[in-house]
């Protein structure tokens, strides 16, 4: 299965955004490939690695050191919820977007990308329909998925916003909502 014709990397004038935003801020940033995670740590060490270090190879490395050869999909940056608050209302770029995956995570996506454009993306590369499709979320990240999908639905820990965007809910992720939702669905 390669689904590689969807990936969208980030272009090369997003990427200068990206890192003069980095200079501006002073915080880490990951810039994260296929198998590997650039951790910029020009500003302190990144807590990234403990939201997704099971499945990326790590490189910290200063920007000064940074060679980038392989495209980027994705730049996270992982902080305080509090600092998280304060720098997402600082970043707006039309060369990406950004978004909220977790109260101590923010995205940048390049523009247009999302996970309702992977559903999408998903749904075509198998000729599925769209309304056949069931999507699980618990943060902002997710609401533009959840409403795609024939059938979105919020985790018990679902942030509010999520909630509110759909009709469906099930248990917490802990509580193993998706299979408590999946079985009662397919009864």
């Amino acid at each position: 299965m390669d689904l590689s014709q969807y990936m969208v990397a980030f272009d090369v004038r997003a990427i200068a955004d990206i890192m003069k935003l980095y200079a501006k801020l002073k915080v880490p940033f990951d810039l994260i490939s296929i198998h590997d995670v650039y951790s910029l740590n020009d500003f302190g060490i990144s807590d990234y690695p403990k939201f997704a270090g099971w499945s990326l190879n790590f490189h910290h490395v200063p920007v000064a050191n940074l060679q980038l050869e392989v495209p980027i999909y994705k730049v996270a940056i992982a902080n305080q919820p509090k600092i998280i608050n304060h720098l997402a209302r600082q970043i707006h770029s039309d060369l990406f977007r950004v978004t909220r995956s977790r109260r101590e995570l923010l995205e940048l996506m390049p523009s247009g990308v999302s996970k309702a454009t992977g559903i999408i993306a998903a749904s075509q590369f198998y000729d599925l329909p769209l309304a056949n499709v069931i999507a699980f979320g618990d943060e902002e990240n997710d609401l533009e998925m959840l409403k795609t999908a024939g059938i979105g639905v919020a985790m018990g820990n679902a942030v509010q916003a999520v909630r509110q965007a759909v009709t469906r809910h099930t248990l917490t992720n802990d509580q193993d909502g998706l299979t408590e939702f999946l079985e009662a669905y397919f009864k």
